[in-house]
């Protein structure tokens, strides 16, 4: 399932874009001969986004998760487990400030454990250790999250935004490995829903150069609303459980090759003809 969204967004990536390139390029090269151009900055800041530019985005990055309603006691520490987040997104900016970020991509969630069987003696202390075990629960989820984004700064640099989320789970696994007394390993699937949803907020900065190319460093989290236990929705004394999860994700933007020779067009023209 994993190599059929790399796939897909490999497809994505080619219709997206055309062999305008070159005449980007071309277009470039006049305008600098013309001198019109001594301030590649100014250009993409005054002039590129006021052009409502569409534009694709590829981001990868670390998840650090954990799930909420699993609480934490002195038998079973709970530590945040380490996932990745990868996928495209793309992007409609309607003015120089205020975008729409919609992004498709696969996450992997979950937590980490150590569950302890103990013995109490009589003045309440542990007095042993019957079982000890460690639980790993992996997710994943196929995600669509819509994030309108707010731009801040002198040159626009600086992004925050709030949305949410809708997540579909492709597969869940837990792995528990027996220590005490006899070493040994259990895996079965994870009973959770089939879907999730919530919150998505963002912020990121954004590194702007004088080609069709941005790279971004995202700071992305998602607060899960959706119960995803199905020992809750069978039991009501089970707990509740909620996916909560923080990404930093790098991020490559590449603007549409038409939308950016029609601005280059209306610069070239509006700066007149002749050289």
């Amino acid at each position: 399932m994993l190599l059929s969204f790399i796939v897909l967004i490999a497809f994505t990536t080619i219709s997206f874009f055309n062999s305008e390139t070159v005449l980007i390029a071309q277009e470039r090269k006049e305008l600098k001969s013309r001198n019109y151009y001594e301030k590649d900055s100014l250009i993409l800041q005054k002039y590129y986004p006021k052009q409502r530019l569409s534009a694709v985005e590829f981001f990868a990055g670390t998840t650090f998760s954990t799930i909420k309603g699993v609480e934490e006691t002195y038998s079973t520490p709970i530590t945040h487990m380490t996932g990745f987040s990868v996928g495209i997104g793309l992007v409609h900016a309607f003015n120089k400030r205020f975008e729409i970020q919609s992004k498709f991509s696969w996450d992997r969630k979950g937590i980490r454990q150590q569950s302890d069987s103990i013995t109490i003696s009589p003045t309440g202390t542990i007095s042993s250790i019957v079982v000890r075990s460690k639980q790993t629960t992996r997710s994943d989820y196929v995600t669509l999250s819509l994030v309108p984004q707010l731009f801040l700064g002198k040159r626009l640099n600086f992004n925050i935004g709030v949305g949410g989320y809708f997540g579909i789970l492709q597969k869940s696994r837990v792995v528990i490995q027996y220590i005490n007394p006899n070493p040994y390993l259990v895996r079965y699937q994870g009973a959770f829903n089939e879907y999730d949803y919530g919150l998505s907020l963002n912020a990121g900065y954004t590194f702007f150069s004088e080609d069709i190319t941005r790279f971004t460093v995202q700071f992305s989290g998602s607060y899960g609303l959706k119960q995803i236990s199905l020992f809750h929705d069978l039991y009501s004394f089970a707990p509740p459980l909620y996916n909560r999860s923080f990404s930093i994700l790098l991020g490559i933007r590449l603007m549409n090759n038409r939308a950016i020779n029609r601005t280059l067009n209306e610069l070239t023209g509006s700066f007149g003809g002749g050289g």
